[in-house]
């Protein structure tokens, strides 16, 4: 049996991506993906929270999470 390659490019796989729009209800909130999510968990300031709610892509919420103008919480690098 060949191995199951997930470049990015097989559509079949897409919606086993990070960047999946889907909705996820966790901790009493909708998501708009697992990106969005993970993303999020990073900033403590709640005006931040909620901008990058408001990015329907998850690839912008994961470079805007990626970019954060504030230190982490101090547990971030734990995990």
């Amino acid at each position: 049996m060949s191995p199951l390659i997930l470049d990015g490019t097989a559509a079949a796989f897409e919606s086993l991506s990070n960047h999946y729009p889907c909705q996820i209800y966790l901790d009493r909130v909708v998501w708009r993906s697992v990106t969005h999510y993970y993303q999020i968990q990073k900033f403590r300031n709640a005006q931040q929270k909620r901008a990058l709610m408001c990015y329907d892509d998850p690839i912008e919420v994961a470079q805007m999470g990626n970019r954060r103008y504030q230190p982490p919480k101090h547990w971030w690098k734990r995990l």
